[in-house]
């Protein structure tokens, strides 16, 4: 905005270096980087760094060419805007350096602003001392879970993120929230059903999905409009893979593929799955889907005929959880167990080289003990583990949250750390992460 007035009052040209940006991440430092919006201003530029992007469509800060905008003395105007692409930085806050040059009548100038990208990990279920749903920042040094300001007391059953950072809750009670991140308390009631929210999804247009305890799935669109999509036996979770433009429903028995407008009429059984056990989960990389039970570990390729068995659980233990780290490459695939034999391994990772599973240690060698059941990893491939009486070599004490952190950070050492805030009555159901850039 310029809001030169007056008789001397100039108008405003953005010049020299236009746009610039820096932040750092770890070890990759991005320092006064120009930005221009190429496809708007017709002559080229940077137009993303990193994960952040410039999008300029009335040229507001392009800098040479015959398109350079100018703002008019008395509260002439012009918005652009930066934008996330993609999940792709580890748990933590990165404060993002914006400079603005430009030309003030005969003299050069600039503005500059300093905007965070947070990348949060959200905590849904049932906790004794906060609200339902809390976050964690893994470059803090006091790695202390903090409250996320969640607006119910209900147990949160479901969590996800849409394409655009917004993190939506769902309460047992049939409750479904959504933060934006515009403040630190900026959660909204979006819909409320008549049932128990169990799981939730979301596809690239910003639609959520809603599978409940009856069976029933509904879809919400950005704009709030609720529709019945149908139902099915026993839903346990819904996904959705932006590769097949398909939602995917676990039941107890079976894995189906939907399609998005009608899953009453438009779902099959993706392959037979020979399991001893109900599934518990179900992730995909592209055309590669993994699913567990309890028991053993399967993959899936599109089209195949057949599951193909990975790995059963390991040492006498229960699989709980699995988990794709770097935003689903699939020799990055985690499992954690619990109920294994004393001083077994908590977490594996998967060798496409041996074709099995093996334990995951720190830069010290040590492994991570004790009875695992919630897992994610972040976009820098950092390892969140929750479970009961976690304990390693690297720990002091017995444990209920533990991470390895992402080499993208720049560690010398990733050992295994204790993120504090959790006790024996709190019951996590889910985890995940979102990404957010904000003013504070």
């Amino acid at each position: 905005i310029n809001n030169n007035s007056g008789q001397n009052a100039n108008n405003i040209q953005v010049a020299g270096s236009g746009l610039s940006v820096s932040y750092t991440v770890g070890n990759s430092v991005y320092s006064a980087i120009q930005m221009m919006d190429g496809t708007a201003s017709g002559v080229g530029g940077t137009q993303t760094i990193g994960n952040l992007a410039l999008f300029d469509p009335n040229n507001c800060v392009t800098y040479s060419g015959s398109k350079v905008q100018t703002l008019s003395t008395g509260g002439g105007r012009c918005t652009f805007y930066l934008q996330l692409v993609g999940e792709s930085l580890p748990v933590g806050v990165y404060p993002i350096d914006v400079n603005v040059s430009y030309t003030n009548g005969n003299t050069s100038n600039s503005v500059s602003a300093i905007i965070n990208q947070r990348v949060n990990l959200y905590l849904a279920g049932k906790f004794s001392a906060n609200p339902s749903v809390m976050l964690t920042n893994a470059q803090n040094s006091a790695n202390q879970l903090i409250s996320a300001n969640y607006p119910d007391s209900d147990t949160t059953m479901a969590i996800t993120r849409d394409s655009f950072g917004n993190v939506y809750a769902a309460s047992i009670a049939g409750k479904l929230y959504k933060y934006t991140g515009e403040s630190a308390n900026s959660w909204s009631l979006l819909k409320t059903v008549n049932q128990a929210i169990i799981s939730l999804a979301s596809d690239n247009s910003g639609n959520i999905y809603l599978a409940m305890l009856d069976g029933s799935v509904d879809k919400i669109d950005y704009a709030g409009n609720l529709t019945s999509l149908g139902s099915v036996s026993n839903p346990r979770s819904l996904s959705f893979n932006s590769n097949t433009n398909q939602l995917y429903l676990t039941s107890d028995s079976a894995i189906y593929s939907c399609d998005l407008a009608n899953i009453t009429s438009n779902c099959f059984v993706l392959s037979s799955l020979p399991i001893l056990s109900s599934i518990n989960q179900l992730l995909a990389s592209g055309n590669t889907f993994y699913a567990a039970s309890s028991d053993s570990s399967y993959s899936y390729e599109s089209g195949a005929s057949t599951w193909s068995g990975m790995e059963s659980a390991l040492n006498q233990g229960s699989i709980t959880s699995i988990a794709l780290a770097n935003g689903g490459a699939g020799t990055n695939l985690y499992m954690i167990e619990s109920g294994q034999v004393a001083n077994s391994s908590a977490i594996y990772q998967w060798s496409t080289s041996s074709n099995s599973f093996a334990p995951v240690v720190s830069t010290s060698g040590a492994n991570l003990q004790g009875d695992a059941y919630g897992l994610i990893s972040d976009a820098g491939n950092g390892l969140f583990i929750i479970g009961s009486n976690l304990i390693s070599s690297d720990l002091a004490t017995n444990v209920y949250f533990s991470y390895l952190p992402s080499s993208v950070l720049g560690f010398t050492s990733t050992p295994w750390t204790t993120i504090s805030g959790l006790t024996a009555n709190d019951e996590v159901v889910e985890l995940k992460t979102a990404t957010q850039l904000t003013s504070y």
